[in-house]
C-alpha cells in the first residue's frame, strides 16, 4: 500500500514537472549555464589583459571597507560563491510561487482538468502534489543548482587569482571556506521557505478560486478582476 501510494504520488510530481518544465527545471539550469561560461570568459579576458599589461596594474581590493590580504582571498571568493547559492535559492521561491499562481488556474482554462479527474487520483492529492513542488521540490532543486554553479565558480575564480596572482592555497582556502557555509546557507533558504508558507497557500488557493488574473486575487485585488473579466 505504502508503495503504491508513494509511485503515484512520483507519478503525479513528474507529470507536474513534465507540464511545467521551464520553471521545474530548464530556468536555473540554463541560467547556471550562462553563469559558468561568463565566469570562464571573465578568468580568460581578465588573465590576458593583466598578462599584457604586466607590471602596469595594481591590486587594491577591499572588503567591507577594509583591505584584504591577497594571500587570504579563499573565503572572500567563497563568500562570492556563497551569495551565487543564495540567490539561487530567492529565485526558486520565486519559481515555485509563479507556478502556484497557474498550477489550478491554467488546468480549468484549458480544460486538461477534466483529463486528469478521470484518473483514480483524489482532489486533495492532486492539490497537495502541486503544494509540495512549488513550496518545497522547486526551491530545493533550484538551492542544489545553485549551490552547484556557486562551487564551480569558486573555483574558477581561485584558479585565476592562484594563475594570475601566483598565490599559494588559495582554491583549497576557497572550497574549505565554500563548505563551511552549507549550513548557513540551508538555515537561510529553510526560514526564507517556511516564512513564505502562508503566503504560497494563498497563492494556490487564489489559483483555484480566480476566473481570470490570478495574480490579481493573490494581492487581494478581486474589483480589477472582475473589471477585466
Amino acid at each position: 500500500m505504502t508503495r503504491a501510494l508513494s509511485m503515484k504520488w512520483s507519478l503525479l510530481l513528474r507529470k507536474e514537472i513534465w507540464e511545467h518544465p521551464v520553471l521545474s527545471y530548464r530556468l536555473p539550469v540554463g541560467f547556471a549555464g550562462l553563469l559558468v561560461i561568463l565566469s570562464l570568459v571573465s578568468a580568460v579576458l581578465g588573465n590576458e589583459f593583466l598578462l599584457s599589461n604586466s607590471g602596469e596594474w595594481m591590486a587594491d581590493i577591499e572588503v567591507n571597507g577594509g583591505d584584504v590580504d591577497l594571500a587570504n582571498m579563499g573565503p572572500p571568493i567563497a563568500k562570492m560563491g556563497s551569495a551565487v547559492a543564495a540567490g539561487f535559492g530567492f529565485l526558486g521561491l520565486l519559481a515555485g510561487w509563479s507556478y502556484l499562481m497557474s498550477a489550478l488556474y491554467q488546468e480549468r482554462q484549458d480544460r486538461s482538468i477534466l483529463f486528469w479527474l478521470s484518473l483514480p487520483v483524489s482532489d486533495a492529492e492532486t492539490v497537495l502534489i502541486k503544494g509540495v513542488l512549488g513550496w518545497l521540490v522547486i526551491p530545493a532543486f533550484y538551492f542544489g543548482v545553485g549551490w552547484a554553479v556557486g562551487g564551480v565558480m569558486t573555483v574558477i575564480a581561485s584558479v585565476a587569482a592562484t594563475w594570475v596572482m601566483s598565490l599559494s592555497g588559495v582554491l583549497l582556502a576557497a572550497i574549505a571556506a565554500y563548505g563551511a557555509n552549507v549550513f548557513d546557507l540551508i538555515a537561510l533558504v529553510v526560514t526564507q521557505v517556511l516564512w513564505s508558507a502562508p503566503f504560497l497557500a494563498w497563492t494556490l488557493l487564489a489559483s483555484q478560486w480566480a476566473n481570470r488574473n490570478p495574480l490579481y486575487w493573490v494581492l487581494g485585488d478581486r474589483k480589477s478582476t472582475r473589471l477585466n473579466s
